[in-house]
């Protein structure tokens, strides 16, 4: 489940990648990766599927699978 909008899940995926290139050209060097917790919140239990948004990810899948 998704807690923003696609097009903001982008822009942050996006700026993720620019900030990781940034400091992979500056030579900033990686920190450990710390242990995530065993039972991460799992959201809201009566989270419905959005109907939209499985049609969405089914019509790019097929459009990439090629």
């Amino acid at each position: 489940m998704l807690l923003y909008h696609p097009e903001k899940v982008c822009r942050i995926v996006q700026a993720c990648g620019v900030l990781h290139n940034i400091a992979h050209r500056h030579g900033v060097p990686l920190h450990e990766v710390m242990a995530l917790p065993d039972d991460p919140d799992p959201g809201p239990n009566n989270a419905q599927p959005n109907a939209e948004a499985i049609r969405t990810r089914q019509q790019l899948a097929r459009i990439y699978k090629r």
